[in-house]
């Protein structure tokens, strides 16, 4: 799919050096290239054609193959052809691609899907059983003060407060177009249906853009009579996707008021945050016990934030983007390249980290890094990295922790990145439970792009670092690729 953006100041649809001479020609690509959602239309927009007719003529040169929902090669395809019979040929030729890929599908054998077999897939025993263990596995624990999780199912109250209380359909995230919100399990459902002991009271308080003082008065005084609270928040599903912008990206309108309201009375105070994007949840962060971020985890998400919750999961979910402490932060990333001027704060109000980095994410056990250990201090261009760390669970609780590997070009022929991901793996380690794990990492993970844009393995020396995140860079050494 070619993008609505241009490229060299030229849309990605009408792009033909990029997509007919880099993609088609020099790389050998043979498959379907289809137009992002109008793009080809958005062309005019872009005013680099004149009308609806270009748009088509110049789309059809770039061997854009698929029109999506514009209409413009439907209503001027013919025309153009009767006008320019060699255009025949480009269409002949998009036709053959789009053919092909159905052929390699099956789809000239077997065009129909079996009506009976849908009603046993679709929200199945087995798919839904899937769709949570995915959920748990998204769910990243960003606070978990004095261990106040997990929750015990002992006889107590707790009140869950929000407006994701007994929401369901915002779950679904912005893409779900054929999701319904009638087959998503609440937050309050999850809690209920795996649980024995717990009496849950719910309050929506507020909606996701208003707040009712009546409810909140009622809210806090559930949250009084109860023995811990758990703050359902974030944003609605409209609020994520393209051209769905904030200027603030703390939590909308008056939640935060909420979350201020109910840190007075000092009880025990748990957030889930719902959101699909990095939300600014320093204030939120200062004010509760415990924050879990969620993302949008879909039919079963009840389920699954209930599992975490009560610790029937332990929570294995990393940040894949960093959360700053205040929206001035951004643009905020781990990889970013060394300034020029180091002994000059970025910030006169704010240090420079972000509140939570990337690749961050709590376990209700703990895990030790140790032992460090690189195979050869010198390797070739053409060679692996080899390494090696041990890795023990020290806690009490079974628990799957992601190892992360970085790497450091000290001095190279353009600038370069302060630290860069280069491997992972995820390893699962019984309470007290030691491993060794294991990386080989080919040379080229350790290339740039030089001053001709050449993609190049270049001589010198590196630094390798190990840790649970993007900050908490544990061990390190050093190697050198001659």
């Amino acid at each position: 799919m070619c993008s609505f953006n241009d490229l060299s100041s030229v849309p990605l649809s009408v792009n033909k050096r990029l997509l007919n001479d880099l993609l088609r020609k020099e790389l050998g690509f043979e498959g379907i290239v289809v137009s992002d959602w109008q793009s080809i239309l958005e062309t005019n927009s872009h005013r680099v054609t004149k009308d609806k007719k270009e748009a088509a003529l110049k789309a059809l040169k770039t061997s854009v193959d698929i029109d999506m929902h514009s209409g413009i090669y439907h209503d001027y395809l013919l025309k153009l052809v009767q006008e320019h019979e060699e255009l025949e040929n480009l269409i002949n030729e998009s036709v053959k691609r789009i053919l092909s890929v159905k052929y390699d599908l099956g789809l000239f054998t077997n065009p129909y899907v079996d009506e009976k077999e849908v009603k046993h897939i679709i929200l199945s025993e087995k798919h839904r059983h899937h769709a949570k263990d995915i959920a748990s596995k998204s769910i990243v624990l960003l606070k978990n003060e004095n261990k106040i999780l997990p929750l015990n199912d002992v006889k107590q109250q707790i009140a869950l407060i929000g407006p994701f209380a007994e929401d369901m359909e915002n779950h679904l995230g912005c893409w779900s177009w054929k999701g319904s919100g009638e087959n998503v399990i609440s937050i309050a459902d999850g809690i209920k249906n795996n649980t024995k002991n717990i009496e849950l009271v719910t309050n929506n308080a507020c909606d996701f853009t208003s707040i009712d003082e009546n409810t909140i008065d009622e809210a806090i005084k559930l949250a009084k009579e109860s023995d811990i609270i758990i703050l359902a928040l974030g944003e609605p599903k409209s609020y994520s996707g393209e051209a769905h912008n904030r200027v603030n990206i703390n939590l909308p309108d008056l939640q935060e008021m909420l979350v201020e309201e109910i840190s007075l009375l000092n009880k025990p105070t748990i957030a889930l945050i719902i959101s699909g994007r990095p939300l600014t949840l320093t204030n939120v962060n200062d004010k509760v016990d415990a924050v879990l971020w969620m993302g949008h985890l879909g039919i079963e998400a009840g389920n699954a934030i209930s599992d975490i919750l009560f610790g029937k999961v332990n929570p294995t979910g990393k940040l894949t983007a960093s959360f700053p402490k205040h929206v001035g932060q951004i643009p905020i990333y781990y990889n970013h390249k060394s300034t020029g001027r180091p002994y000059a704060p970025k910030y006169l109000d704010c240090d420079d980290r972000p509140l939570y980095p990337f690749g961050y994410g709590l376990s209700y056990t703990e895990f030790k890094f140790q032992n460090l250990e690189i195979s050869k201090s010198k390797i070739k261009p053409n060679e692996q990295l080899e390494i090696a760390v041990t890795i023990t669970n020290i806690g009490s609780f079974e628990g799957e922790e992601i190892i992360q590997v970085y790497f450091k070009d000290h001095v190279s022929s353009t600038t370069t990145a302060v630290k860069q991901l280069c491997g992972f793996k995820k390893i699962n380690l019984k309470p007290q439970e030691t491993k060794v794990i294991t990386f080989k990492i080919d040379a080229k993970e350790f290339s740039l792009y030089n001053e001709k844009n050449q993609f190049v393995i270049e001589e010198g020396t590196f630094s390798i670092y190990v840790g649970p995140n993007s900050y908490e860079l544990l061990l390190e050494d050093d190697f050198i690729i001659y």
